[in-house]
């Protein structure tokens, strides 16, 4: 029962996420480029640094996933 209940929770954290890109998404691309990252980020009421850009947010996220 454990494992079904935490298919369950993995299933829906999944569905929270993909929505949550989707409506980050703006232009409907399936990517997530620097302006729509940015526009996310203050909406979400986190501080993006000024000189971000596709490359350091690529950085960032690679590194992210390595920890």
């Amino acid at each position: 029962h454990s494992q079904e209940r935490l298919g369950g929770q993995l299933s829906s954290s999944l569905t929270a996420v993909s929505e949550l890109f989707e409506s980050w998404d703006v232009d409907g691309n399936g990517l997530i480029d620097c302006v729509e990252f940015r526009r996310a980020m203050v909406e979400l009421g986190l501080c993006v640094f000024s000189g971000w850009n596709s490359e350091t947010v690529h950085a960032h996220v690679l590194l992210r996933s390595e920890l």
